[in-house]
């Protein structure tokens, strides 16, 4: 839909009468110096959701950084991990580097909302 080359997605609500655009970025990538942090806000990570607002939408860490730390409030998340569309928002998510000067790191997670049993 947007002409990137990857599959994105449109969705309609009966209840809301509402219908959203799905769609996927191939990469999103920053450059962080070593023991420097950078705050992971919505410029960064955007989930929206027609039914749901920020705080329903919640994100699961499946993989934790290799080379840093992904904080929330400036607590570590491990695989497990938990934080929503409005700590995002709100900049409560960060990533510390705290490996050599040329590690590339990175994370991933997967994204529910609160209905529908996610």
């Amino acid at each position: 839909m947007d002409y990137d080359g990857d599959v994105d997605v449109l969705s309609a609500s009966r209840d809301s009468n509402q219908a959203a655009l799905h769609t996927q970025y191939r990469a999103h990538t920053t450059y962080v110096i070593f023991g420097e942090s950078v705050v992971i806000d919505s410029t960064y990570l955007l989930t929206v959701d027609a039914e749901y607002g920020p705080a329903h939408l919640i994100y699961t860490v499946t993989e934790a950084p290799q080379f840093g730390e992904l904080r929330l409030d400036d607590i570590a998340l491990a695989v497990g991990g938990t934080f929503s569309q409005d700590d995002v928002n709100r900049g409560r998510l960060s990533y510390v580097h705290a490996a050599g000067e040329f590690a590339n790191d990175g994370f991933a997670f997967t994204v529910a909302d609160g209905g529908e049993n996610g």
